[in-house]
């Protein structure tokens, strides 16, 4: 013989209505995104590419020939991930980030640190060069202009310096 129990309990369908942006955001999005007027919509498609393993990644830039570059922190590195997300240390630096990069029309990359601001100069070969030393605290932003010349944007004085192809 078999007992049941008079107690069993169901549940009762219920509903509820969010049209605000306020009752949303109490939920977890997955595939959908908030616009700031509150009407969910289609996502793009978020996908892992490449793990650098470290916290930040504070600056991007492509090369010739269609690598993201990303210069990171706290440690300082600089990494080169491939169209098909084949990734790898291109340099390890003195600095804990690396917040600005350009690079050249040669394919020289540039590399802006910080604290104790250094712009660095990495050749095709690897190899790694002071490039130029404003003296500045941080290096924020690197432009280079069709001639050549990059501009360095520095902090914590906002100064901008416009250096020749030699480093000067």
């Amino acid at each position: 013989s078999v007992a049941l129990s008079p107690l069993l309990l169901g549940s009762k369908p219920g509903l509820w209505r969010s049209s605000r942006q306020e009752d949303f955001l109490k939920g977890t999005f997955k595939g959908v995104a908030l616009t700031s007027d509150g009407r969910l919509v289609q996502a793009p498609e978020i996908k892992l590419v490449f793990d650098t393993t470290q916290p930040f990644i504070y600056s991007l830039q492509v090369d010739q020939l269609g690598n993201v570059l990303a210069g990171t922190g706290s440690e300082g590195k600089l990494y080169r991930v491939t169209a098909d997300g084949q990734g790898s240390e291109v340099a390890d630096f003195e600095q804990p980030g690396v917040h600005a990069l350009a690079v050249s029309p040669g394919g020289e990359i540039l590399a802006g640190t910080a604290p104790d601001g250094k712009v660095y100069r990495i050749q095709a070969d690897g190899s790694v060069s002071t490039f130029f030393d404003p003296g500045e605290k941080y290096i924020w932003d690197l432009a280079l202009n069709p001639g050549g010349t990059l501009f360095v944007a520095t902090g914590p004085n906002g100064k901008i310096f416009k250096v020749d192809e030699q480093g000067r």
